[in-house]
């Protein structure tokens, strides 16, 4: 009977520390205004209820490039150049809880409130109509807003693309943080060696070598006050209709280029040949060897695609 309470009094120790550490790292977070203050290039504009941060290069047809989950704007690095030289107003926009942007608590963030998002921000820039590019959830997200708002929609760009229902990821640190405390437990470990093994598994497959700068940068946001509780909400949701396009894809007519790694270990590759069925006016490209980031491991194979695809009279 003591060994058996000695045991109890153990999980509940366990369990304490599991809640109560991760509580305490968060309230020590700074928030995500005292850290965007800091950066130099940044702009920001009132949407949906909150502040969201943005950057805009050249000028030109306007171009807005949507990251994918846990991300930011930082992933497009290697596209916005061949896009201004091409002609283009490019615009990079941290979607909420993600970058830069606020990160709320108690929001109920999905496809829904990004589509929302991506509204105002286009209203409050003056933007009647734009190309949209979408990596991975950001995919899902462009594909939601053209089914909302088609007719804000010029093309659509979709790398790596979620919104389709597909298997679950192989990935086992996102599987083991869908279960309550643990994911909030692990998401401390969001430091360099961590990142950049998960980085190189998921989203180069190792073909692209990550700098100490890139790391720092790609981490930094996780630092802000609100980010686990958005990062664990979606990832948490995800395969739910929160975060899919199922029940509208099939009605897009906006030209859509769809451009797919046959190595991607996020979104399989099925997953883009179904997207293309769907989207009766898209085209396929799908790269032998590629990744999930296919922007970050092939961007010259990503950026004369995408040029050529938006090139008005193509």
């Amino acid at each position: 009977m003591g060994s058996l309470r000695k045991i109890a009094a153990f999980l509940a120790a366990c369990l304490l520390f599991f809640y109560l550490v991760p509580l305490i790292v968060e309230g020590l977070k700074a928030t995500t205004e005292r850290i965007r203050a800091n950066q130099t290039g940044l702009e920001t504009v009132q949407v949906v209820g909150h502040t969201m941060a943005y950057r805009t290069y050249g000028r030109g047809p306007d171009i807005i490039l949507v990251h994918g989950f846990s991300h930011s704007s930082l992933c497009w690095e290697r596209t916005i150049d061949a896009l201004v030289r091409a002609g283009y107003r490019v615009h990079t926009i941290d979607l909420l809880g993600h970058g830069m942007s606020d990160k709320p608590y108690g929001i109920r963030y999905s496809l829904e409130l990004y589509a929302r998002q991506l509204r105002e921000f286009m209203k409050a820039l003056g933007i009647d109509r734009a190309s949209l590019v979408g990596h991975s959830m950001g995919g899902a997200v462009v594909l939601r807003f053209a089914c909302s708002f088609p007719s804000m929609v010029r093309n659509l760009v979709l790398i790596g693309s979620g919104g389709l229902r597909h298997g679950p990821s192989g990935n086992i640190a996102f599987r083991l943080m869908r279960y309550p405390l643990l994911g909030e437990f692990l998401i401390l470990f969001n430091i360099r060696p961590v990142v950049r093994l998960i980085n190189a598994s998921i989203n180069t497959n190792g073909l692209v070598p990550v700098g100490d700068d890139y790391l720092d940068r790609f981490i930094l946001p996780s630092r802000t006050r609100g980010y686990t509780y958005a990062f664990l909400r979606i990832l948490r949701n995800f395969g739910t209709p929160l975060w899919e396009v199922e029940d509208c894809a099939a009605g897009i007519r906006t030209p859509s280029l769809i451009l797919h790694g046959s190595e991607d270990r996020l979104v399989p590759a099925e997953s883009a040949k179904r997207m293309h069925d769907l989207l009766t006016n898209s085209r396929l490209v799908a790269v032998p060897g590629g990744p999930h980031a296919l922007m970050e491991s092939h961007p010259a194979l990503v950026n004369k695609e995408m040029v050529q695809f938006l090139r008005p009279g193509r």
